[in-house]
């Protein structure tokens, strides 16, 4: 009988397909080629019964495998975890490519190999990163949980290869493209009535009057409008994105413009019910509706010369903060306003200051300085030096 071919999983890792024979894909746990002729040897010289067996009861006494790593962290420290989608997302890709490695082999040099087939399949950067934290979170868990025996499933966590991110973000729309934006949005209402463009409109204003993320603005409804005296003793509408549905998990209020409350007021009377709280909302949509509908709309500006392929939702929350910034509101307040833990990420991500906006420092220097280049002299020094920097007033 042919022996069965070897096979590689993207991991690299060798195995042999016994479906053929009753039995399922059996792992060779090497990438060696030489290595994995041996193994296959012993694989097919071994009990069909143990081969039948749960490839759990398969698992070498005292180690693990990172599929193994994820599935405790799913139970454990990623249990109440925000995106389970997310996590859910990222085992299966790293399931496919590290799964059935043993934690004592990812080394630094086995996780660059990961970082560059993660780029590989097409991810960002950004997205890489996210991954390997991932990985970076269940080899440090794998440092403290032990074995059936008591001992440590991982000696010391490898040092994690570095992925360099440009997080900076300059993009801001501009007014022309926001009117713009607004003129396609209502342009396919009346094309399609039967959509939800007066809604996503609404939606639209709001997310950049208020530099919410696009999560905390489809889960707003009236009970997270509140309204306060202001300094002028004029009533202010504040909108609260209540705790645990910010990224911080801490609630924020901002003040609404006039016409965020008014793009609120024109949803009163039709609102729907968030998917996730199941609690009455203004934007009863999905992301990934909100992210299709907004791709019709960079499709509609083309036709009237204006690409905003490199805008996204997240560029209005930057638009609105860069516009408070540049209108003069201090960092501490503005930190606030955005909802960051620390003002350092407001300013190196959204205070994005252009050229024009430095002008204004020239008046200041300029006041603080009476003295004209064209009143001052300097008088020349003597052999002896005893006049050098002497400036004389005329």
């Amino acid at each position: 009988m042919a022996l069965p071919p070897l096979k590689k999983k993207p991991s690299g890792i060798y195995y042999v397909d016994l479906r053929g024979r009753g039995l399922g894909r059996v792992s060779l746990e090497t990438r060696d080629r030489n290595a994995a002729i041996a193994k296959r040897r012993e694989v097919l010289a071994a009990d069909p019964e143990t081969l039948s067996q749960p490839e759990q009861s398969r698992k070498r006494v005292g180690k693990a495998t990172m599929n193994e790593l994820f599935e405790r962290a799913q139970a454990t420290v990623w249990r109440t975890a925000k995106s389970q989608g997310t996590i859910r997302s990222n085992i299966k890709i790293l399931g496919g490519l590290i799964g059935d490695e043993d934690v004592t082999d990812m080394t630094y040099t086995r996780l660059e190999k990961l970082a560059q087939e993660l780029k590989d399949m097409g991810y960002a950067p950004a997205t890489v990163k996210r991954k390997l934290d991932a990985v970076s979170k269940v080899l440090t868990m794998a440092a403290k949980w032990t074995d059936d025996e008591g001992r440590p499933l991982l000696t010391a966590k490898p040092p994690m290869p570095s992925i360099r991110v440009d997080n900076q973000k300059d993009r801001v729309l501009s007014r022309v493209e926001e009117a713009a934006l607004f003129n396609a949005v209502e342009a396919r209402r009346q094309a399609e009535p039967n959509r939800q463009w007066r809604r996503y409109a609404s939606l639209l204003r709001f997310l950049l009057d208020t530099g919410a993320r696009l999560g905390e603005a489809l889960e707003t409804g009236p009970q997270s409008l509140s309204t306060v005296m202001g300094p002028d003793g004029e009533p202010v509408t504040l909108v609260t994105f209540a705790r645990y549905r910010t990224k911080s998990d801490k609630p924020r209020s901002v003040p609404l413009t006039t016409a965020a409350q008014e793009a609120l007021e024109a949803l009163s009377e039709d609102l729907g019910f968030s998917r996730k709280t199941k609690e009455v909302t203004y934007f009863p949509l999905t992301s990934a509706t909100a992210w299709y509908m907004f791709k019709n709309l960079r499709e509609d500006l083309k036709e009237v010369g204006l690409n905003i392929d490199d805008v996204t939702l997240h560029t209005l929350r930057h638009t609105c903060l860069t516009r408070l910034a540049q209108g003069g509101m201090e960092l501490l307040r503005l930190q606030k306003w955005a909802g960051h833990s620390d003002p350092k990420i407001t300013a190196e991500r959204y205070v994005h200051l252009r050229t024009d906006d430095l002008v204004g420092g020239l008046d200041i220097l300029q006041r603080s300085n009476p003295i004209s280049p064209t009143n001052v002299t300097f008088m020349e020094a003597t052999a002896k030096g005893d006049t050098d920097g002497t400036v004389v007033l005329n």
